[in-house]
């Protein structure tokens, strides 16, 4: 809740919607933490979209909710307009089937639209979102088009601009050349017509993984206070990793510990299923051994998953015995979220420390969890049969 409070704090004078992206973890406890702080949500599928449902359903109340993300499906941005979601459009094929949606919906709906301008951003590739030739969102030109024609979309409001540069952004000014864009770029459809109510500034707030300086919160607000005062427009964000990304860590005990060379590797229990970052754009998180003794050696530690990038962590001092418990610090940031069953590997439980005690959030899945929906194939006749000692589906 204090990375909460520090954001709050920073954004207190501006009209700001805070919403928090449901992808960096969704689990239904840490959402309502976050709705009981006052936050709404981000959503990027159906699926963070029915979480937030259940969860609004057992508070009893709405939370502001916006839709963002690229391949909208008809029925993904109808379910989000039924729940009065505000759709942001990644492309011109979108806004049509948001048209579509709408019109059968006999509303009119207030959307808006992802810039992409055009930004290269310090982070890795697959963290960067506003590279021109990327898959999100339209061009600068583009959307200056579409605003000239609004009056072809019958069913549709213009009342915003999103922009995201990406995520883990560790300098300011990149996010302060995106917003420059937008401000701009809103004052230009503005004069031309279009009734902006808000400028969306999308996520990227970074935490540090052990070594990276991190931007002070303050400074970005006054950054979004120089570029928005005067303009009469709201903000919109969507934080997730810089709540939630140093409240969690994941545990594992060391299996075993081998020589390979000139590296010494321990292996544990979790692996590139539990936490993909590491594997999937070399992120490095701190490794802390909460038992064990003896000298500090330097090793690698590597998981049980047959993948030759299964590496937590490279060239970290640890005591290195079998049956130490290993704490991977900053896991609570898509690590759950992104985690899969993966060479057939049950996902592990999570737990919350909350008013000093310990509650399972998430049950451990079960071996009979894997096989849940699935079915085999006939022997004899045409009907399907469940698969013997799973649960059915």
């Amino acid at each position: 809740m204090d990375n909460v409070v520090r954001l709050q704090s920073a954004l207190h004078d501006l009209d700001a919607s805070i919403n928090y992206a449901v992808k960096a973890n969704g689990n239904l406890a840490i959402m309502q933490v976050m709705a009981q702080c006052g936050l709404g949500f981000d959503v990027g599928s159906a699926g963070e979209l029915h979480r937030v449902h259940c969860l609004q359903r057992h508070m009893g109340r709405r939370a502001p909710l916006v839709m963002t993300g690229p391949a909208k499906t008809t029925a993904t941005i109808a379910a989000g307009l039924e729940s009065g979601a505000q759709l942001v459009a990644e492309s011109v094929s979108e806004l049509q089937r948001i048209q579509q949606a709408a019109g059968a919906l006999g509303i009119t709906a207030a959307v808006g639209v992802r810039v992409n301008p055009d930004l290269e951003a310090s982070t890795h590739p697959h963290l960067a979102t506003a590279a021109g030739e990327g898959k999100f969102g339209m061009p600068l030109a583009e959307v200056r088009r579409l605003a000239a024609t609004w009056s072809t979309w019958p069913a549709l409001r213009l009342v915003g601009l999103h922009c995201h540069v990406g995520s883990a952004l560790y300098r300011l000014d990149e996010l302060d050349a995106a917003l420059g864009l937008l401000v701009a770029l809103a004052a230009e459809l503005r004069a031309a017509g279009c009734a902006l109510q808000w400028l969306d500034v999308g996520g990227g707030l970074p935490i540090s993984y052990g070594e990276e300086p991190v931007p002070d919160v303050r400074a970005y607000g006054d950054m979004l206070r120089a570029h928005l005062g005067g303009t009469g427009l709201a903000l919109h964000c969507q934080p997730g990793r810089y709540l939630v990304g140093d409240a969690g860590l994941l545990l594992s005990a060391v299996v075993e510990v081998k020589q390979a060379g000139r590296r010494r590797i321990v292996l544990c229990d979790a692996g590139m299923n539990d936490l993909l970052r590491p594997a999937l754009y070399g992120a490095r998180h701190r490794i802390a051994a909460l038992s064990g003794s003896g000298e500090l050696r330097s090793a690698d530690v590597a998981g049980p998953v047959c993948e030759s990038a299964d590496f937590l962590a490279r060239d970290v001092l640890l005591p290195e015995n079998v049956g130490d418990l290993l704490a991977v610090l900053d896991a609570g940031a898509y690590g759950m979220s992104m985690a899969s069953n993966y060479n057939g590997r049950p996902r592990p439980a999570e737990v919350m420390t909350w008013d000093g005690q310990a509650i399972v959030v998430r049950q451990r899945e079960t071996l009979d969890d894997l096989l849940r929906g699935e079915a085999l194939l006939p022997a004899n006749g045409p009907e399907s049969q469940d698969v013997p000692g799973s649960a059915a589906p």
